[in-house]
């Protein structure tokens, strides 16, 4: 069941005009923190590649079993399936697992959520008029909605409390071979999965639970009112089900330190490595590779759309008054977008470059060539243009 609201709202050119101007500051504001930004991110993936290659140079692979030699304090690899003695249980719902890392109790309620979808018109004189439409559906949330901050609460309440909230138990005592593992890497070992408890109405509720409570194929749910079920749900009903995280094997490369595995500090940087998997120190070093290059994509981008968006919103208010004429606010935009662009590569490009040169010179100035070569052809094109016109 969904409904809808639409409300419909008129900015003015004089307002658009103060938003705009807002929007310059925060325009330089971005602008200029690209640049260390992205300088910043480039040292960081040098250094981390540095790190890599001289870890996997000295990195000795070891049995965790029995490992050998005089390892202590230096750069060790190992993979092998986790284990533990203990059991982790949700005491309120009498649910025990073992050879398990990670236990956890997931609570959604039934509520009502609110979407929105706005569209935009320009308005001859530098208005716009922007019509919002609200819908409203009941959904499955495991977390609450507050309801009185909707557009129109009226019909659409949520309850307020949760009689019972989610909750995630993790063993304090794992290892692999002779190494013992903190908690930070028991909690980053393994994935998640859905547990589903023995089902059968002949199976007493846990004792503290009321009659509101009834099993299912997931685990429990908790009927808010009369006549409600999981096959017919009503706002305020609960569906409580489990996810365990089941004893896995993971694989290691960092200092050996007693019987811990710890960072080890090469001449760049520290490395402690840990990922699923049953891998060799190749393949460790190889997906340590990988994450780098995402990473340094990813802060790239940023960069990037840091530039963009800042060359975009210094420009916000000439765009805002040739909206006075909406056809021609929209070539304006066009326009500055893709100049905005244009210059925001060429920066990004530069930017490397120059981070670049020191390490390898000859990546960085052909990244500054190819800098060049997108400024001729902007060039290039703006005086095409005019030529053709004239004919």
């Amino acid at each position: 069941m969904s409904d809808t609201y639409t409300k419909t709202t008129t900015t003015s050119l004089g307002s658009r005009l103060g938003s705009s101007c807002v929007g310059v500051i925060i325009g330089i504001i971005l602008f200029f923190a690209a640049f260390p930004l992205i300088f910043w991110n480039e040292g960081r993936a040098i250094k981390r590649t540095k790190t890599l290659n001289e870890g996997q140079a000295v990195c000795v692979t070891v049995d965790p079993a029995a490992p050998e030699g005089d390892l202590e304090g230096k750069l060790v690899n190992f993979s092998g399936q986790v284990k533990t003695d203990e059991t982790l249980s949700d005491p309120l719902f009498s649910q025990t697992v073992s050879n398990a890392l990670h236990f956890a109790r997931k609570v959604e309620m039934y509520q009502w959520v609110e979407h929105q979808k706005s569209e935009t018109k320009k308005k001859t004189g530098g208005s716009t008029e922007t019509t919002t439409t609200y819908t409203y559906k009941k959904e499955w949330v495991d977390h609450p909605v507050d309801s009185s901050s909707f557009e129109k609460p009226e019909g659409h309440e949520n309850p307020a409390e949760w009689p019972v909230s989610g909750e995630r138990w993790q063993v304090g005592s794992a290892s692999i071979g002779v190494f013992e593992l903190s908690d930070k890497q028991i909690e980053r070992a393994g994935s998640e999965q859905p547990y589903k408890p023995f089902v059968t109405n002949n199976i007493p509720l846990p004792s503290g639970l009321d009659g509101s409570y009834s099993r299912i194929q997931e685990g429990f749910y908790r009927a808010s009112s009369e006549g409600a079920s999981i096959g017919s749900p009503k706002v305020g009903d609960l569906k409580i089900s489990f996810e365990v995280t089941p004893v896995c094997a993971v694989s290691f490369a960092g200092a050996k330190v007693g019987n811990e595995i710890k960072s080890y500090q090469t001449k760049f940087g520290e490395l402690l490595l840990q990922y699923d998997g049953d891998l060799n120190k190749e393949q460790i070093f190889a997906h340590a590779h990988r994450d780098n290059t995402i990473l340094t994509w990813l802060l790239r981008i940023a960069g990037l759309l840091m530039f963009f968006f800042g060359l975009k919103l210094l420009v916000g208010p000439l765009n805002v008054l040739a909206d006075i004429i909406p056809f021609i606010g929209n070539i304006c935009d066009f326009i500055t977008g893709a100049a905005a662009f244009l210059i925001a590569l060429v920066l990004t490009l530069v930017t490397v470059a120059v981070a670049w040169i020191a390490v390898r010179p000859v990546l960085g100035i052909i990244l500054i060539v190819i800098a060049v070569a997108l400024i001729v052809f902007a060039k290039m094109s703006s005086k095409k243009q005019p030529a053709v016109q004239q004919q």
